[in-house]
């Protein structure tokens, strides 16, 4: 900060924003872990573990520190340091928008500086996306934090002319790297400024700032040290080169990323589908159209319509006043955008930043430099009169005034979605179940994964029980992940025995790992429709306890009665009563997820299992508790209807789920199986063949035209069909439906 910082207004009112941003965001702070991601960061802040890609290296090192506080339990530190963050990133905020302002409008009318650059930072300060990310486990406000020190370093070259902050802006991007790999779309914007404004030697300082942002790189080579030492939480296990490349190339979501841009896109889709050059280019217009809207709809929600007017106002000054500033922002906010379009939210806090800076300059302009403002004299020859004093005209005090007023309306408003200091209920039923494991357990997590290890490492609360992941179990790179250094006291199979890129090889592999380790200790699986798709021993789990089940080994010597399928499920409906009458359950929205997943997955154990009674228990519970009544359901519910015999209720059904879904492939697969369930064939492969014009990459719509047209003695349709079924197959359970199925064809 320079000298002209140091006036009254600047001592009273930023201290003054960051002083009442930290304590409401204290006041909303979450006490322990939340769902999602936060119990994986608690634990990898609190173990230096392995999180999931790209790693977050510099995360897990600086929330570690934060976790020696003499304070509060660990979850609670951990989610300190997100709102700790988060202030810092603020007072960064208004300092780079402060020295933006210097760059655009001079520094001879800084005192002017301090309303334009402090309202938006108010808005960035309490925008939902922000705030709900102040007071959790997560990553988000290190990223601003990061992301806004890169500005400001970059903003301080240009102003000073001090090629030291430029090598500042080096290493610490190199840091931010880190902590969240998409700062990559900035390096294009970043060579833009330093080819704009590095005149001088600009290949040896290009050397300089590619060293400096190396050295910052180097906080990666905590993971692969670190997975070296094999703990508990050694996501993707980056001590190999094929797990740190996948790591730090961050492929685990790459399918939602561009996800706008993806189908049909560019001129490889213009080639395929034999359009013309000017279709391809109006589509990619029309993709443009579609991010940018998307991208202002979002910031007219999530800081208001007066960000967006500034936003908007703010690139044409910008474009007026500095092309390279302004190119700079714009691929900021191009590649962010395109990247994220499909998640929004917090995603977008880097395009926000952008907007924040663009609108304080809108904000200068409109209070200082319109065609309103009243002559003052005085004020270039004294500009220590500051803020709305020196902003005159009425109309410059009413725009204070109503942005000032919006401020605490935005608090109002977001307050009670944001608030999480009443929640302790996230971790209470996964615990719950954790602790009915049987002794010496090993056990295959499903979906809650990042909870069982959170009570593991960090509340130790079963120390006997060894936790494996079902993606680790599945997953075609499992030599990698399953090694004998990182689980000793269990029994890995030669890899070199199967075909681990095909399906079956993957089942076999599986099932060979848990039977014999079920020879030495119970083996347990939380409920995981993942699992059930991709094995073929589904028929070797029994219920254990509410969402858990036991693989049934002879060798096994069973303590005490084995539950029934009902038992286990009537434990696990008390287990969920148990929670909803916990107060304040109602609240978090979030909480259902988990309980979601259970739901469904026994749903297919229990289908797999023919139990089909309480499958149809299940069903309704997802109706009646959940609210489930779209397509998939209907078509669910429809099947076990048929599957039971009960042909009169299902036509009933049928009726009704045909008024509310007509058309869709979910109503006409219906119609089929009812209709061949009755003996009208004929008609059941009229409603097949419609089902699957409808979406043609269905497996089980050909397997049952194979079935039905078999019925009907028409061979060589029904060896098409069954053909078809088999080009479609996508899981291991797929598969061995057709093989089935395959067995009736004579030859």
């Amino acid at each position: 900060m320079s000298s002209h910082d140091d006036s009254p207004p600047f001592k009273i009112f930023l201290p003054l924003l960051l002083v009442i941003s930290w304590f409401i965001y204290l006041s909303t702070l979450s006490p322990t872990v939340f769902y999602r991601d936060t119990p994986e960061f608690v634990n990898t802040a609190f173990t230096l573990g392995i999180s999931h890609p790209a790693g977050f290296p510099i995360y897990n090192l600086m929330a570690k520190a934060v976790t020696f506080f003499p304070m509060g339990s660990v979850p609670f530190k951990v989610n300190l340091f997100s709102s700790l963050m988060a202030c810092l990133a603020l007072l960064v905020l208004y300092a780079a928008s402060v020295s933006f302002l210097r760059v655009l409008a001079g520094k001879e009318s800084s005192e002017s500086f301090l309303w334009p650059a402090l309202m938006p930072v108010g808005f960035f300060a309490f925008c939902l996306p922000f705030w709900s990310n102040t007071m959790l486990a997560e990553v988000y406000t290190l990223h601003t934090f990061f992301t806004v020190s890169i500005v400001l370093a970059l903003l301080k070259w240009k102003e000073q002319e001090d090629i030291r902050y430029l090598y500042a802006a080096a290493l610490v991007y190199g840091l931010s790297a880190g902590n969240h790999g998409t700062v990559a779309f900035y390096l294009p914007a970043i060579l833009i400024l330093f080819f704009f404004w590095c005149r001088q030697n600009p290949w040896k300082h290009l050397s300089l700032c590619i060293s400096f942002f190396l050295l910052g790189f180097l906080v990666y080579a905590y993971l692969p040290i670190r997975s070296l030492t094999e703990p508990t939480f050694d996501w993707g296990n980056p001590e190999t080169v094929k797990g740190f490349l996948f790591q730090i190339t961050d492929r685990k979501d790459s399918h939602s990323h561009f996800s706008v841009l993806s189908p049909a896109a560019g001129a490889a889709a213009v080639a395929e589908t034999g359009a013309s050059m000017m279709t391809g280019i109006a589509g990619w217009f029309s993709k443009t159209g579609h991010v940018m809207k998307v991208f202002i709809g979002d910031v007219a929600h999530s800081l208001s319509w007066a960000s967006v007017v500034g936003f908007l106002i703010g690139a044409v000054v910008c474009f007026r006043k500095s092309l390279p500033l302004f190119l700079f922002f714009a691929v900021i906010v191009a590649t962010n955008a395109a990247f994220f379009v499909s998640w929004r939210g917090e995603a977008f806090l880097p395009s926000y930043v952008v907007v924040t800076l663009l609108t304080a300059l809108a904000l200068y302009y409109i209070l200082y430099t319109a065609w309103w403002q009243r002559p003052n004299p005085d004020a270039s020859r004294d500009r220590r009169t500051t803020g709305i004093s020196n902003a005159s005209g009425v109309v410059g005090m009413v725009v204070l005034i109503a942005l000032g007023l919006s401020i605490p309306w935005a608090i109002g408003k977001n307050y009670f979605r944001v608030d999480h200091s009443w929640n302790h209920l996230s971790e209470s039923m996964t615990r719950s179940v954790y602790l009915t494991l049987p002794d010496r357990a090993v056990f295959i997590s499903g979906l809650s994964w990042f909870f069982y290890n959170y009570n593991q490492d960090v509340r130790r609360l079963r120390d006997d029980v060894t936790a494996v992941t079902v993606w680790d179990l599945i997953s075609p790179h499992r030599t990698g992940l399953m090694t004998p250094r990182r689980y000793p006291n269990l029994f890995l199979p030669d890899s070199a025995k199967y075909d681990l890129k095909t399906l079956e090889g993957i089942s076999d592999y599986s099932q060979e790992f848990i039977q014999r380790n079920a020879a030495a200790a119970p083996v347990v699986l939380e409920a995981n429709q993942t699992l059930f798709e991709q094995t073929k021993f589904t028929g070797h789990w029994q219920p254990y306890r509410n969402v858990l089940l036991q693989y049934d080994s002879p060798a096994l010597v069973m303590q005490h009665p084995r539950p029934t399928h009902r038992q286990s499920w009537r434990e696990f409906k008390n287990l969920l009563e148990m929670e909803l009458a916990r107060p304040e359950s109602g609240r978090d929205v979030d909480w259902i997820h988990i309980p979601v997943a259970w739901i469904i997955s026994l749903r297919n154990y229990f289908h797999a299992a023919e139990e089909y009674d309480l499958e149809r228990e299940v069903l309704e519970m997802q109706r009646s508790f959940l609210g489930y009544r779209n397509q998939e359901w209907g078509l669910n519910y429809l099947d076990n209807l048929v599957l039971t015999g009960r042909l009169g209720k299902a036509q009933l059904w049928m009726d009704q789920f045909q008024q509310e879904f007509s058309g869709t492939f979910e109503v006409h697969m219906g119609q089929g199986l009812l209709r061949t369930a009755q003996g009208r064939l004929q008609e059941g492969l009229e409603f097949f063949n419609q089902a699957a014009r409808l979406d043609p990459y269905s497996f089980r719509v050909h397997l049952e035209l194979a079935g039905t047209l078999r019925k009907l003695q028409k061979e060589p349709e029904a060896r098409s069909a069954i053909m078809k079924a088999r080009d479609r197959i996508g899981n291991v359970r797929q598969l061995m439906a057709y093989r089935k199925a395959l067995r009736q064809f004579p030859g």
